[in-house]
């Protein structure tokens, strides 16, 4: 059994932060090394093990729920566990958009003595979306926990806001966290070098706030309907106006899929590509309410409208 520690990094930031792209990023820069990825998805359907799975590492998806909740907490616990059996060097974590990492240092402090190996916790690596980042933090205590917890502070997009913006955002993100390092960039770019050097576990222990009360409703949409890209924008225009997040696959007309997600009245529709990845077995679409509001019948409205073919739709 080895007995040196596996480095352990956690990813964190509000939904459409620009997480899983950092994550990808990470992965080929630590090409060489033996890595174990835990990706968290709030919905009950992944969808970012998906866009991040490659040959040789070891992934595993943990769904329906924030892993700092107390509702699937246990199987995170368990998937450490386990992971600290597994030959590897590293372990990269992408919580959920709504996970408060807060009590993260806690976590670990608690399961040390039951691990095979030890993790070396290098930190917490916070993205900030510059579009979204102010209408939230003031309501939304996840938001407010993922940057005052981070130990390195990315501001992503950036490109997308003007100087105002930029300053308002930096303003709100140094009010809750003066020890971090923060670093502007597009895309979800840093170099590394910033990681090797700037990236410092600061020890933050704090009381996290995800329950099973406050969890806001959440949905997956599954389809086997062939869609054209104007019809898939016009069912994303349509969601984005009510729901909080939605990502996912959607068939094209032919034997392809589109990429699509959304946040905040914004959202993208690409090709999907899946050379080094898993194809969907069908169309599926998570999506994430404002609160806990039923707006499940919405959502199959904006379908109807798009599609002739019904749409099959869980509530988490």
């Amino acid at each position: 059994m080895e007995e040196k520690p596996i480095r352990l990094y956690l990813i964190s930031g509000f939904l459409g932060a620009g997480k899983t792209t950092f994550l990808r990023s990470l992965l080929k820069t630590f090409q060489g090394l033996r890595l174990g990825v835990l990706v968290n998805e709030f919905g009950s359907v992944g969808i970012d093990g998906t866009l991040v799975h490659s040959e040789g590492i070891k992934l595993v998806e943990i769904n329906n729920g924030s892993i700092f909740c107390a509702c699937i907490k246990d199987g995170f616990i368990r998937t450490l566990k386990a992971f600290s059996q597994q030959p590897i060097d590293a372990l990269l974590i992408e919580s959920s958009g709504m996970a408060d990492p807060a009590g993260m240092q806690k976590i670990l402090q608690g399961m040390a003595p039951y691990l095979d190996r030890p993790y070396e916790y290098m930190g917490s690596i916070c993205l900030v979306d510059c579009t979204t980042f102010v209408e939230y933090v003031d309501v939304l205590m996840p938001v407010q926990n993922q940057v005052a917890s981070a130990d390195l502070i990315i501001v992503n997009k950036t490109d997308l806001v003007g100087e105002d913006r930029l300053a308002e955002v930096q303003r709100f993100v140094r009010l809750l966290n003066d020890k971090a390092p923060v670093y502007n960039t597009i895309y979800s770019q840093i170099p590394m070098v910033l990681l090797e050097n700037q990236l410092k576990n600061h020890g933050t222990v704090g009381q996290g706030s995800n329950t099973p009360y406050n969890r806001p409703s959440t949905y997956t949409l599954l389809s086997d309907a062939g869609l054209s890209g104007e019809k898939v924008r016009q069912f994303c225009a349509a969601l984005a106006e009510k729901v909080l997040r939605f990502k996912g696959f959607l068939r094209d007309e032919e034997h392809g899929f589109w990429h699509l997600e959304g946040v905040a009245g914004q959202y993208t529709v690409e090709r999907a590509h899946f050379e080094k990845t898993p194809r969907p077995e069908r169309g599926r679409v998570v999506l994430i309410s404002f609160g806990q509001e039923d707006v499940g019948p919405e959502v199959e409205t904006a379908w109807a409208q798009c599609s002739s073919d019904p749409a099959e739709l869980k509530e988490a």
